[in-house]
Protein backbone atom coordinates (compact mmCIF):
# COMPACT_ATOMS: atom_id res chain seq x y z
CA UNK A 1 0.00 0.00 0.00
CA UNK A 2 1.02 3.15 -0.49
CA UNK A 3 3.15 5.50 2.53
CA UNK A 4 1.28 8.59 3.30
CA UNK A 5 2.50 12.24 5.10
CA UNK A 6 0.56 14.65 6.45
CA UNK A 7 1.69 17.79 7.96
CA UNK A 8 0.19 20.30 10.47
CA UNK A 9 1.71 23.45 10.60
CA UNK A 10 2.06 26.89 12.18
CA UNK A 11 4.25 29.76 11.49
CA UNK A 12 6.18 32.88 13.14
CA UNK A 13 7.26 35.51 10.79
CA UNK A 14 9.68 38.30 12.85
CA UNK A 15 10.65 41.59 11.06
CA UNK A 16 14.12 42.60 12.34
CA UNK A 17 15.70 46.04 10.16
CA UNK A 18 13.28 45.78 7.04
CA UNK A 19 13.95 41.94 7.29
CA UNK A 20 11.54 38.97 7.50
CA UNK A 21 12.67 35.76 9.26
CA UNK A 22 10.58 32.88 9.50
CA UNK A 23 10.53 30.44 11.75
CA UNK A 24 7.73 27.13 11.64
CA UNK A 25 6.45 24.74 13.81
CA UNK A 26 4.95 21.86 12.42
CA UNK A 27 3.82 18.12 12.87
CA UNK A 28 4.84 15.52 10.39
CA UNK A 29 3.30 11.93 10.85
CA UNK A 30 5.58 9.32 9.28
CA UNK A 31 3.97 5.92 8.20
CA UNK A 32 5.79 2.76 9.43
CA UNK A 33 8.70 2.03 7.58
CA UNK A 34 12.60 2.75 8.12
CA UNK A 35 13.23 6.39 7.78
CA UNK A 36 15.77 6.69 4.83
CA UNK A 37 17.29 10.02 7.00
CA UNK A 38 20.75 11.60 8.66
CA UNK A 39 20.60 13.28 11.76
CA UNK A 40 23.40 14.79 12.86
CA UNK A 41 23.50 16.01 16.80
CA UNK A 42 23.95 19.91 17.62
CA UNK A 43 24.20 21.85 20.68
CA UNK A 44 20.16 22.86 20.18
CA UNK A 45 19.09 19.19 19.37
CA UNK A 46 18.99 16.30 16.97
CA UNK A 47 18.65 18.42 12.83
CA UNK A 48 18.05 16.22 9.83
CA UNK A 49 21.31 16.25 7.87
CA UNK A 50 20.12 14.85 4.94
CA UNK A 51 16.98 12.70 3.14
CA UNK A 52 17.24 9.24 1.02
CA UNK A 53 13.73 8.94 0.31
CA UNK A 54 12.08 10.81 -1.85
CA UNK A 55 8.54 10.79 -0.55
CA UNK A 56 9.82 12.38 2.21
CA UNK A 57 11.59 15.51 0.85
CA UNK A 58 8.73 17.26 0.41
CA UNK A 59 7.76 17.27 4.25
CA UNK A 60 11.41 17.48 5.96
CA UNK A 61 13.94 19.38 5.38
CA UNK A 62 17.43 19.44 5.80
CA UNK A 63 18.26 21.68 8.82
CA UNK A 64 14.85 21.14 10.55
CA UNK A 65 15.42 20.48 14.22
CA UNK A 66 13.28 17.51 15.90
CA UNK A 67 11.66 18.53 18.73
CA UNK A 68 9.86 16.07 19.53
CA UNK A 69 9.11 12.31 18.34
CA UNK A 70 5.32 11.30 19.33
CA UNK A 71 5.43 14.31 21.86
CA UNK A 72 8.07 13.68 23.66
CA UNK A 73 10.66 15.89 23.92
CA UNK A 74 14.02 14.91 21.64
CA UNK A 75 16.02 18.03 22.35
CA UNK A 76 18.60 16.22 24.68
CA UNK A 77 19.15 13.33 22.68
CA UNK A 78 21.87 12.33 20.72
CA UNK A 79 21.40 11.66 17.23
CA UNK A 80 21.98 7.97 17.65
CA UNK A 81 19.58 7.92 20.60
CA UNK A 82 17.10 9.43 18.34
CA UNK A 83 18.04 7.11 15.39
CA UNK A 84 17.68 4.07 17.76
CA UNK A 85 14.19 5.00 19.04
CA UNK A 86 13.18 6.19 15.63
CA UNK A 87 14.25 2.27 14.36
CA UNK A 88 12.18 0.82 17.38
CA UNK A 89 9.55 2.32 16.44
CA UNK A 90 9.30 1.39 12.57
CA UNK A 91 6.11 -0.84 13.14
CA UNK A 92 4.35 2.20 14.10
CA UNK A 93 3.36 5.65 12.34
CA UNK A 94 5.54 8.36 14.15
CA UNK A 95 4.56 11.64 14.49
CA UNK A 96 8.01 13.84 14.33
CA UNK A 97 7.38 17.71 15.65
CA UNK A 98 9.91 20.09 13.39
CA UNK A 99 11.30 23.64 13.54
CA UNK A 100 12.08 25.41 10.62
CA UNK A 101 14.18 28.19 10.20
CA UNK A 102 13.81 30.00 7.20
CA UNK A 103 16.53 32.65 5.49
CA UNK A 104 15.73 36.19 5.47
CA UNK A 105 14.66 38.59 2.74
CA UNK A 106 14.60 41.98 2.30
Amino acid sequence: SPRSLSDEESSITSTTNSQAISIVCRDCYIPPGNLEIEIASTKDGPVIKSIEDKLLGGHLNVGDLIMALDDNDTRSLSAEELATTLSSRSGFQRKLTLLHFGGTRA
